[in-house]
C-alpha cells in the first residue's frame, strides 16, 4: 500500500505538515533547504513518534540542539533560549513531533485510513537507523526563520 502515494508526496506531506505546525503553533516560518551534512559536527536532538495500521512506520525530527532551544523558547513563549533546561527541551521536541504526526495523520487518512500512534520519544540516530534499514525513508530538510535546520524524516512500509 505505501507504493500507492510517491515519494514526492510524502516528502510534501511533511513539509505541509511542519509548515502548519510551525506556522501556527511555533510561530516560525519554514523553507525547504538543500544543504548537505546539515548536523554533521553539531550535538543534536532527535524526537520520534510511531505509528501502525494499513500504513506503519515513524515520523522523526532532527535538528541541533541550538535550533530545538530556539523551539521550545517559541513553544513556551519565552524570550529567551538561554536557561531551558534539558527536561524541557525534550518535553517541547516530543510535542512537536506529536503535533508534526497528527498534521500527516490528517493529510493521509483517506488514503490509509485510521493509524494508531504512539506516545514520543527522544531517540539517538542508531536507533532510527536500525528502523530505516527494512523501511522506505522520506526525508526533507527545512531552514526555519532563514537560520537553523531541522530534518523531518518518515519511514514507513
Amino acid at each position: 500500500m505505501a507504493d500507492e502515494i510517491s515519494e514526492l508526496s510524502f516528502c510534501e506531506v511533511l513539509v505541509d505538515s511542519a509548515r502548519e505546525v510551525f506556522e501556527t503553533m511555533i510561530f516560525m516560518s519554514i523553507a525547504e533547504s538543500f544543504e548537505e551534512d546539515a548536523f554533521s559536527d553539531e550535538e543534536t536532538v532527535t524526537a520520534s513518534i510511531m505509528f501502525k495500521g494499513t500504513l506503519s512506520g515513524g515520523v522523526a525530527i532532527n535538528c541541533s540542539k541550538l535550533c530545538s532551544k530556539e523551539i521550545t523558547a517559541n513553544m513556551l513563549a519565552l524570550e529567551s533560549s538561554k536557561d531551558i533546561s534539558d527536561s524541557d527541551l525534550f518535553d517541547a521536541m516530543n510535542e512537536l513531533a506529536n503535533l508534526v504526526m497528527g498534521s500527516v495523520k490528517t493529510r493521509i487518512l483517506s488514503e490509509y485510513g485510521d493509524i494508531q500512534v504512539s506516545i514520543p520519544s527522544i531517540v539517538n540516530s542508531t536507533q532510527l537507523k536500525d528502523k530505516s534499514d527494512t523501511a522506505d525513508v522520506d526525508s526533507v530538510l527545512l531552514e526555519l526563520d532563514g537560520t537553523d535546520l531541522l530534518n523531518v524524516s518518515m519511514w514507513y512500509r
